[in-house]
């Protein structure tokens, strides 16, 4: 009776670097670059890239590996398919709610890399998707607790309610944020109840930033709020444009929520001064609360391979540094961009 994305199966969703594959980091219009595979065996050989490909996790790539060779960190294996990051964001949030959390944020990629590379791909899809994943999610938590779904506004609940249903399960419904009542539509719209336990926020762009902050402060009265997949990293920096919140809602209020899952895909370029001179690679920076920040390299293999864990969250440089010493390629003066 409802509209759903095939989310069954679904593998191709990390960097799929077989030479000359496209690849994206988010459902926005990024810019694309493609992967190169050294082809030089004495290449591969010098900076140890089949030492990192023997060291594969299973991932989003087509097949499943098996686990009993995954390698683990802090007891957190890489994911290998959207049930099993739905499953690790429950438990990753379960765990943020009993540190005593209140503002957390979930980020993984909406759908398959394959889908997203797809012609027919669209920012319906990636939204149907995105509630189908908050379903799952909510879903992991027990009947006593009840979970409501915050969209921007009527429309985007309807298309949402078009997928799931308006109360996908007993404990869980959706609703959308705003003024109690609209003088132009001349009716109440859907207020947040008493009964309800935790938020999940979904949809909302940088311009609709400052309803969620005016959300937390006035309605949700200290209950949890969850972001989820809102691409928070991407959004902060539209922050200060003209027609856009002020840098300073970032200190004020974005700062406040502490990722309990997070998985984001990056690609980097560095310039070598031998063959193949350029070398196009990827990392995947992942989490699940309360383990350590994990670091991951796209080998070319069909699963990326564990490279380091942080303590702390670790910034854009240290997971490109951590990256390019395990590819034996950190001592070289280059051109990067």
């Amino acid at each position: 009776p409802f509209r759903k994305v095939d989310l069954a199966g679904a593998t191709g969703i990390c960097h799929q670097s077989i030479s000359n594959e496209r690849v994206t980091s988010s459902t926005s219009d990024r810019r694309r670059r493609r992967f190169f595979h050294g082809s030089s065996t004495a290449f591969a050989a010098r900076h140890k890239l089949e030492a990192t490909a023997s060291a594969s996790i299973p991932v989003f790539c087509g097949q499943k590996t098996s686990s009993a060779n995954t390698p683990v960190s802090e007891g957190v294996p890489f994911p290998v398919d959207f049930k099993e990051i739905c499953d690790q964001a429950a438990s990753g949030l379960q765990a943020g709610l009993d540190e005593g959390l209140k503002l957390m944020e979930i980020e993984f990629p909406s759908l398959p890399q394959r889908v997203l590379e797809s012609s027919t791909a669209s920012s319906y899809m990636v939204s149907d998707a995105n509630i189908q994943h908050a379903v799952n999610i909510a879903k992991s938590f027990p009947s006593s607790l009840k979970i409501k779904i915050m969209l921007p506004d009527e429309p985007e609940c309807t298309r949402a309610s078009e997928v799931v249903g308006r109360n996908p399960a007993p404990n869980i419904s959706l609703a959308w944020l705003g003024d109690e009542f609209n003088p132009l539509l001349g009716k109440w719209k859907a207020s947040v109840e008493d009964k309800d336990d935790l938020f999940i926020i979904l949809g909302f762009s940088c311009q609709e930033l400052p309803d969620v902050e005016k959300f937390v402060n006035k309605k949700a009265n200290g209950r949890p709020v969850v972001l989820l997949n809102l691409k928070l990293d991407i959004l902060k920096g539209d922050l200060g444009l003209p027609f856009f919140p002020g840098k300073d809602l970032n200190s004020r209020f974005l700062n406040k929520f502490r990722a309990v899952y997070y998985m984001r895909f990056r690609s980097y370029s560095r310039t070598i001064l031998e063959e193949p001179y350029i070398i196009n690679y990827g990392a995947v920076l992942f989490r699940c609360f309360p383990a350590r920040w994990q670091v991951h390299f796209d080998a070319g293999r069909g699963s990326p391979a564990f490279v380091k864990d942080f303590e702390q969250r670790p910034v854009s440089s240290a997971v490109k540094r951590a990256v390019q010493e395990q590819l034996g390629i950190g001592d070289y003066i280059s051109k990067e961009r």
